[in-house]
């Protein structure tokens, strides 16, 4: 036996408290060494089994779509990468690569993009798992794990084969193998090249290398800081030459033309307007900031503690804790400012913020174990003030954010019709959204942005009424549970972040679930769907046709296609059709346009169009008696009836 359990028991059998012996025995249990690894395994279970529950329910979407075709094209040698009169090169080479690559040496297809992506989702958990013990112990380690296994809205982004899944993969393996004591130094080198590689993958990623680099030099020495900056600036400049100068391509689309003409040479002369051009709102910008909270409410609502509560002096036990809680939220930091800037500010993908978020939001969550010890307990009254209304704002703005998911459900719920004064003065209840009805004259949108608004409001007073109590009970608490008397009690501002981050957490999930008890997932396998409608293009359409591609927004089915030739600038749909413009510009730069369109149904051997957008346009032109209509495929998503693809075949 130790001293220190004999101790434990000597000090049971002097004290009879049983709140006392209670928090011993607890800790005792806690203390088993293979129980928090056990809790570990339990949430990776979870975790891998709602991925492959969302990689079987969710339809693909249009990036999706081209990273696994376009990556398998250029692979395959079909086309190199930035090629003037290729596929539109928007993005960095390795996030096609990569999964061009795991098509081209595995069987193509959905099954192959989606399994590979939860390899990287399990690779990934992994790695958090590691720094989550790292940083704050076994039961850390668990948690973290579960905060992961409880975002749904995040396990979703996972499941898809997109680039977030990838990136967040190559983050946190890049920071187990670079925060911490005494990293060997073949760690450092290899994180730095994953840090390089990183920025080869995502643009948006580029500030990762040059952060780590400071941070090397800081918490790692001279030493380490040169070499963990001579391998990623090398991996970025041998990406570069490697794909030199046609890379140049996404800094064009980017930076502006007035500043960056040197760039010239990878734009059109002119500004051809795009189809694709939505008007966004305030409402909707503000829209996007709310469901991006709720979707990674920990990560960010850890992230507002530890700067709020960021320790005085002396407040981390290790000076590496410092280094690596510094680093982690001035990354964190500017990550999320550059990405809410992209999205947000840009007016062009206003919604994308949520999904932007998934490649870091792991900082976020590492940050609770790093710095949970090191939270001020004291902190001035101003600072408190502050604490308050930003839980007030942040709950109201979630709760506005969630209107659709359960503003529907709070709306069907019955109160006495005696409220609403009915002439009549019949008793019984009546809905919610008869009362805001016939007192407000509200439509059924505003009275569910209405509703859940007030429940988002009704939270935060919920959170800060709770946090007031634990303050009023808590030094009786500690006299129960333990002998230390002398430490600094937390004031109200405290509890009521922790409570926040607590609650927010448990609740963000269950507004997913709600959502899912109304939503309409198929009940068949959307992989299965999608590989049955590309089998049966595959049987009518022979290899070396020409096919003119409408099919839907992802082109997943043409994964099932071997040999065809395809028009290249269809692969990103409305997202690279153009209005107007010289045909040859255009065609240049992997656009299109509607006289293309018109050229290429003229010359196609099929022509493929979804049911959805079988318009008089098409109608038209392939009733001409140029085509015979085939048997369409079975809906590319079971439950949409209009996703079959038509198939059209041109007359000898």
């Amino acid at each position: 036996m130790t001293p220190n359990k004999q101790a434990d028991i000597q000090e049971l059998e002097h004290d009879g408290n049983f709140w006392f012996m209670l928090h011993i025995f607890l800790r005792s249990i806690a203390s088993l060494p293979w129980l928090a690894e056990v809790v570990s395994l339990l949430g990776g279970i979870v975790f891998i089994l709602q991925l492959w529950k969302y990689a079987r329910l969710l339809p693909s979407v249009l990036d999706e779509g081209t990273y696994l075709y376009k990556g398998l094209l250029y692979v395959s040698g079909q086309y190199t990468m930035y090629q003037f009169y290729g596929p539109w090169s928007n993005k960095m080479p390795l996030s096609f690569l990569i999964p061009g690559s795991i098509q081209y040496l595995l069987e193509p297809g959905l099954l192959t993009g989606r399994g590979f992506a939860i390899a990287l989702a399990v690779l990934m958990l992994l790695g958090s798992w590691v720094l989550g013990k790292r940083l704050g112990g076994r039961w850390w380690a668990a948690a973290v794990v579960w905060i992961f296994a409880i975002n749904i809205s995040a396990i979703k982004m996972f499941s898809l084969g997109v680039s977030q899944g990838l990136i967040a993969c190559m983050l946190v393996w890049t920071l187990v193998l670079v925060i911490g004591d005494n990293r060997p130094t073949w760690q450092i080198a290899l994180g730095s090249i994953l840090a390089g590689l990183m920025a080869i993958t995502r643009l948006n990623l580029m500030p990762v290398l040059p952060v780590l680099i400071l941070y090397v030099f800081w918490a790692h020495g001279r030493r380490k800081g040169l070499i963990a900056a001579s391998l990623g600036i090398l991996t970025i400049i041998i990406g570069y030459l490697i794909f030199w100068p046609g890379i140049l391509q996404v800094w064009a689309l980017l930076l502006p033309r007035s500043v960056t003409p040197f760039l010239n040479k990878w734009r059109t002369q002119t500004y051809f307007s795009s189809v694709w051009n939505p008007v966004i709102t305030k409402e909707n910008q503000i829209l996007s900031l709310s469901q991006s909270i709720r979707n990674h409410f920990t990560a960010l609502i850890a992230l507002l503690i530890a700067v709020l509560l960021w320790p005085t002096k002396g407040g981390f036990k290790k000076k590496s804790d410092l280094h690596t809680a510094v680093f982690l939220c001035a990354l964190f930091i500017i990550l999320l400012l550059i990405h809410t800037w992209s999205s947000v500010g840009s007016y062009y993908c206003v919604f994308c913020l949520s999904s932007y978020l998934t490649f870091f939001s792991s900082i976020g969550i590492l940050l609770i174990p790093l710095t949970y010890t090191a939270w001020r307990k004291q902190i001035p009254l101003w600072l408190q003030l502050v604490i308050i209304l930003l839980i007030i704002f942040i709950s109201t703005l979630v709760g506005f954010g969630v209107y659709e998911q359960i503003g529907k459900q709070i709306l069907e719920i019955q109160i006495p019709r005696s409220i609403l004064e009915f002439p009549d003065k019949v008793s019984g209840n009546v809905p919610i959204r008869n009362y805001l009805k016939k007192t407000y004259d509200y439509d059924f949108k505003t009275s569910r942005r209405v509703v859940s608004t007030i429940l988002g409001f009704g939270i935060s007073l919920l959170i800060l009424f709770l946090a007031l109590v634990i303050r009023i009970i808590f030094p009786h608490l500690r006299k129960l549970f333990s002998k230390d008397n002398k430490s600094t009690l937390p004031v109200y501002g405290y509890w009521a972040l922790v409570l926040f981050l607590l609650i927010g957490s448990i609740l963000s999930p269950v507004v997913d679930i709600m959502d899912e008890r109304d939503a309409f997932f198929c009940n068949r396998d959307v992989i299965a769907s999608y590989e049955a409608a590309g089998e049966h293009l595959a049987s009518v359409i022979p290899p070396g046709s020409q096919v003119y591609w409408k099919g839907g927004n992802s082109v997943v089915p043409l994964l099932y296609v071997p040999e065809i030739k395809i028009y290249p600038p269809q692969l990103n749909g409305d997202y690279s059709y153009k209005y107007d413009g010289d045909p040859d510009q255009l065609l240049k730069y992997g656009w299109w346009s509607v006289p293309l369109a018109d050229q290429w149904i003229n010359e196609a051997d099929f022509v493929l169009v979804q049911q959805r957008y079988y318009d008089e346009w098409y109608q038209k032109r392939l009733k001409s008696g140029a085509f015979e209509e085939l048997e369409s495929t079975n809906p590319t998503v079971y439950c949409e009836d209009n996703t079959h693809i038509r198939v059209f075949k041109r007359l000898p």
